[in-house]
């Protein structure tokens, strides 16, 4: 079976739609398939295979650190969960929205918001014992 890259994608994409030579960069190409790939294709496995996209990615907190990055990999930068775990204790970290927090504060986090590419929890951990699970 021959491997399905780029290139053949490309190839198909040109010929299957009868596209005029020179009338669209390989790049815009890539880029409108990306685009139905999110607004498409995936929407479709989520409904029919829902957990087919969910991998789970732990992190050690830091003392003092807040900001966790949003793994490069979720589509969409989406997340289905944040949670803290303990020994066998898993714990939900809720989403706040940022004109909420008011003041800056240490402790347990419990919840989070979203700001670029990144999580940050609320309030900032000063405890090292949790796993923070994206």
């Amino acid at each position: 079976m021959a491997t399905f890259d780029t290139d053949r994608l490309l190839n198909q994409i040109k010929i299957k739609g009868c596209l005029p030579d020179g009338a669209y960069e390989d790049q815009e190409i890539l880029d409108l398939a990306y685009d139905a790939f999110l607004s498409e294709i995936v929407p479709l496995v989520i409904t029919q295979r829902e957990e087919y996209y969910v991998k789970s990615i732990d992190y050690t907190l830091v003392n003092g650190q807040a900001r966790y990055e949003i793994p490069y990999r979720a589509l969409g930068g989406s997340l289905r969960d944040v949670k803290l775990l303990s020994g066998n204790s898993i714990y939900d970290v809720t989403r706040v929205d940022l004109k909420k927090i008011d003041r800056v504060e240490t402790g347990q986090p419990y919840q989070f918001y979203v700001e670029g590419n990144d999580i940050v929890l609320w309030p900032t951990p000063q405890d090292t014992t949790w796993t923070l699970r994206l």
